[in-house]
C-alpha cells in the first residue's frame, strides 16, 4: 500500500487530565507516514507544560480561547498530510487506528470522508466505570444519511478520516457555533455537499463518556437546545427546497424537533411551545400528528405536546426542590 501523509490534530481547552495519554496514542500509531498538531485553545491550567514535554516530536500552535471549531480549523490550515484525523484531548486512538481504517476503504482515493464507529468508557463520578464498547445505534446498517443525522447517529469525529482538500472545499468548521453542535453542522454540510463517504467496519477510537460535569449540555442547556432547533430548521429548509423531503425524513424531523422541544419545555415552557406553534404554522411536518401517534406517553397521545410539556415541567421543578431540601 502506497503511504501518505496524515495529520493527527489534536485541538485542547484545559485538557491537562488526559492530554498525554491522547497525544501519546496518536504518536504511537502505527501509520508510519504522520504529523501530530496540537492546538492550545487558551487554556489556563497545565496544558502548555504538557505541550512542551513533547516537543520535537509535535508541532504545537496557541491561540486565544475562541473555541473548539477554531482549534480545528487551525489544524486544517496548518496541516500537510492528505488527510486529517481529529482527536479531542479527552479521547485516544488504539494504535492500529489509522492503519486498519484505511485497509477496509478500497480505492480510498475515491472518497472524501472515511467514516467509522467508536468504542466507549463509562465514566461516573471520575471513575471508569467499564471497559470499552460499542454504541448500540452504530451496529445498525447505514442507510439514508438524512435520517441518521435526524436521529443524531452521526459518528463521532475521532471515528473518521477527512480528506483535507474536501473540508477545505465545504468550508472547513463553523466558528460561529458556541454551544457545542459543531460536529452536526459539519455532517450537514458534508452530507448536503454530497461529498463522497464510505463506512469502515473496525471501531478503533475510544470516547469516555461521562467523565466531567462541565459539559456544554450542562453548563448552557438553553443554548445547546436552541443551537440544536436551528440546525434543524437549516436542514429542514433545504431538503424542502431540493425537493428532497420524503415521508420518512419528516418523521425522522419531528423526532428530532420534540425529542429537543421537550428537554428545553424543561427550563423555557414558553419558548417551546412558540417554536412548536410556529411549526404547525410552517406546516412543512405533520408534528401534531407524529406526537399523537409516537409519543411514549399515554399523556402526550391523548392531550398533546403541551399538556404533556406542561406536566413534565413541573415534575422535573419538584424533583429539583426536593433535591435542594434533602441537601
Amino acid at each position: 500500500m502506497k503511504r501518505f501523509l496524515i495529520s493527527i490534530g489534536i485541538p485542547v481547552y484545559n485538557g491537562e487530565r488526559f492530554l498525554r495519554e491522547s497525544i501519546k496514542s496518536a504518536l504511537s500509531q502505527s501509520w508510519s507516514e504522520k504529523e501530530i498538531l496540537v492546538v492550545d485553545d487558551g487554556s489556563t491550567d497545565s496544558t502548555q507544560s504538557i505541550i512542551r514535554s513533547f516537543q520535537g516530536n509535535i508541532r504545537s500552535f496557541r491561540i486565544e480561547h475562541q473555541g473548539v471549531s477554531k482549534a480545528r480549523n487551525v489544524i486544517l490550515k496548518e496541516s500537510k498530510g492528505l488527510w486529517i484525523q481529529y482527536l479531542d484531548a479527552d479521547d485516544y486512538l488504539l494504535e492500529d487506528k489509522i492503519e486498519t481504517q484505511i485497509k477496509e476503504c478500497p480505492n480510498i482515493q475515491k472518497y472524501d470522508v472515511l467514516l467509522g464507529g467508536l468504542l466507549v468508557e463509562e465514566w461516573e463520578r471520575g471513575q471508569r466505570k467499564k471497559n470499552c464498547f460499542q454504541p448500540e445505534y452504530l451496529t445498525h446498517t447505514y442507510l439514508d444519511p438524512f435520517i441518521q443525522w435526524f436521529n443524531r447517529y452521526n459518528p463521532n469525529v475521532a471515528g473518521c478520516l477527512f480528506l483535507r482538500e474536501a473540508l477545505l472545499k465545504i468550508g472547513g468548521w463553523n466558528e460561529s457555533l458556541r454551544f457545542g453542535s459543531e460536529d452536526n453542522e459539519l455532517y450537514m454540510r458534508i452530507f448536503q455537499s454530497s461529498l463522497r463517504c464510505f463506512w469502515t467496519c473496525s471501531k478503533r477510537a475510544v470516547y469516555r463518556e461521562n467523565w466531567t460535569t462541565k459539559s456544554l449540555s450542562k453548563s448552557y442547556p438553553v443554548e445547546v437546545l436552541r443551537t440544536e432547533i436551528k440546525l434543524f430548521d437549516q436542514m429542514v429548509e433545504w431538503l424542502q427546497q431540493k425537493n428532497m423531503l420524503s415521508e420518512q425524513r419528516k418523521l425522522a424531523a419531528c423526532r428530532a424537533y420534540f425529542r429537543i422541544l421537550e428537554d428545553l419545555a424543561l427550563f423555557r415552557y414558553d419558548e417551546a411551545l412558540a417554536t412548536y406553534s410556529r411549526l404547525l404554522q410552517q406546516n412543512v411536518l405533520p408534528m401534531k400528528q407524529w406526537y399523537r401517534k409516537f409519543s411514549k406517553s399515554w399523556i402526550g397521545r391523548i392531550f398533546g405536546f403541551p399538556m404533556r410539556s406542561w406536566l413534565r415541567r413541573y415534575c422535573f421543578a419538584a424533583k429539583r426542590i426536593e433535591k435542594k431540601i434533602i441537601k
